[in-house]
């Protein structure tokens, strides 16, 4: 197992404190990582301040989370002829996160980098944890590695750039940290921007669970919450034309474990109807046919949570209160999708 380490998180503009930050830091070379929206609307924010670097950009989206991808972004360290030395800025969300930490975390068996969120949902979650990786045939990061990034830089001014979807993908995965801690609450709308300190309790509440459990044995399958139905909706969805963002297919995926919560006697109706108000009043779902819950359910198979040939569920019985390696019958599963596809 590798050295468990806790890395440093700054907030603020970065503009005003990028110079001095890199001049601390002992790197032969720099690179950025960017994707094509990235590149356009948050690397001009880094301002003139960034020393002599190389830009790398790659396409933008879910579909690029391949090993493909991280083929061509090895390909790019290698004509730059980088060492072990260099550092890599990843500037992006939460797929570009995953990505490039893969690829920088194996290239000449790993070279540090620094994660610079860009979504909401990046900085609330997928930026601190040192989960790394790629997609498998449309299944949801079936290859990866743990590589804790150097630090993680959070400037909230990125968010002004983004479309209302993804802001709506954000607040999906806030909703589920309001089940991990009484400190939080639903959100009352889901297409604002959140304040800084909103931000800052999401990624404390996960730091301790992470910190505890960095290998995912136990307590950090909490953070699981509503993505084994979320990650199989997502993968679904994925090469259709209706694809669905991870936030607004973890809420989905709430819905449905709030439903089987209710169901197998671990919470009460009241609790599973008022959270199932909730996604119903802010998240939708494109019309799905009953026969392709089979499909769902080969992802939900094929999901790293599953063992010995079950599928596992994190439930709740209340707030704070959640459940943990819950095998659910296939039945009750497919109950599940028949009533989030009514939402």
């Amino acid at each position: 197992m590798l050295t468990i380490v806790d890395p440093l998180i700054r907030f603020g503009a970065i503009r005003d404190t990028l110079s001095q930050v890199l001049s601390e830091r002992q790197y032969s070379s720099l690179v950025i990582l960017a994707d094509t929206h990235t590149a356009e609307y948050c690397y001009p924010l880094l301002g003139g301040s960034l020393p002599g670097h190389h830009l790398i950009l790659v396409p933008y989206g879910e579909m690029q989370k391949t090993l493909e991808t991280v083929g061509d972004i090895y390909r790019y360290f290698g004509e730059l002829e980088l060492d072990r030395k260099a550092l890599v800025l990843i500037l992006g969300g939460g797929v570009l996160s995953d990505l490039g930490a893969f690829a920088a975390s194996t290239y000449k068996r790993g070279i540090q980098f620094i994660l610079i969120p860009t979504t909401l949902l990046s900085m609330v979650d997928a930026c601190y944890g040192g989960k790394t990786g790629v997609n498998w045939h449309s299944a949801k990061n079936q290859i990866g590695t743990f590589q804790f990034p150097e630090e993680i830089w959070i400037d909230m001014e990125f968010l002004k750039s983004l479309p209302v979807e993804e802001i709506k993908s954000g607040w999906g995965e806030i909703y589920k940290y309001s089940f991990l801690s009484q400190e939080i609450d639903a959100p009352a709308s889901v297409a604002a921007l959140p304040d800084m300190e909103l931000v800052r309790a999401c990624l404390n509440v996960k730091r301790d669970i992470v910190q505890t459990d960095p290998y995912e044995a136990n307590q950090r399958k909490l953070l699981n919450f509503g993505h084994t139905i979320g990650h199989a909706l997502e993968a679904h969805f994925m090469d259709t034309d209706q694809p669905l963002s991870h936030g607004n297919c973890v809420a989905l995926g709430i819905a449905g474990a709030m439903h089987l919560s209710a169901a197998l006697k671990f919470c009460t109706d009241d609790l599973a109807n008022q959270a199932l108000r909730w996604v119903g009043q802010h998240y939708g779902l494109p019309e799905i046919a009953p026969e392709s819950f089979e499909d769902i359910l080969v992802f939900m198979r094929q999901d790293k949570k599953a063992s010995n040939g079950h599928i596992n569920f994190v439930l709740c019985r209340s707030q704070a209160d959640l459940v943990l390696d819950v095998a659910v019958s296939e039945d009750y599963i497919i109950e599940a999708l028949h009533f989030i596809s009514r939402i």
